[in-house]
């Protein structure tokens, strides 16, 4: 009992109850999976509660969850995600909330926001749109191709 009181996560009240519940009640997020061959995330309906095999983000919006699926699911965030997750084996990475952090992201409002968010409502991305927006020129994208390739 000490233990569980004990934790950093710990406020008060019963130490048997359920901690870090906010990405489960949340009614927008982003989740992806914390060990796979490429970074890949889904907008779960508000029924779904995430498991602890995956990341997530709360958003103040459905677009802004939308929005950061498309952009995690490009090829260049996956190899940009690549480059600073741990390795497992099999060519798996542990995409842990360290590694998606560092990724770089839009700030709020910026024109690309809607595009993404139609993209992400059908599950798509748009590869060319995330590498202008990245500023990536045609030698970041061949020196980004072999991070991408999660085989």
């Amino acid at each position: 009992m000490g233990r569980l009181r004990r934790r950093a996560d710990y406020r008060d009240g019963p130490a048997w109850r359920l901690f870090r519940t906010a990405l489960a009640l949340a009614p927008h997020r982003v989740c992806w999976a914390d060990l796979a061959r490429r970074l890949a995330a889904v907008v779960p309906p508000v029924e779904v509660v995430p498991l602890n095999t995956v990341y997530g983000i709360a958003t103040r919006a459905a677009d802004e969850a939308h929005a950061l699926a498309a952009l995690f699911n490009s090829r260049w965030y996956t190899a940009l995600a690549r480059l600073r997750a741990d390795p497992a084996r099999g060519g798996f990475r542990r995409f842990n909330a360290r590694v998606i952090r560092e990724l770089p992201i839009p700030p709020a409002g910026a024109q690309i926001w809607a595009r993404l968010a139609a993209l992400g409502r059908s599950a798509e991305t748009d590869d060319a749109a995330v590498a202008d927006l990245l500023g990536l020129d045609a030698a970041d994208r061949r020196a980004l191709d072999r991070a991408a390739d999660s085989r």
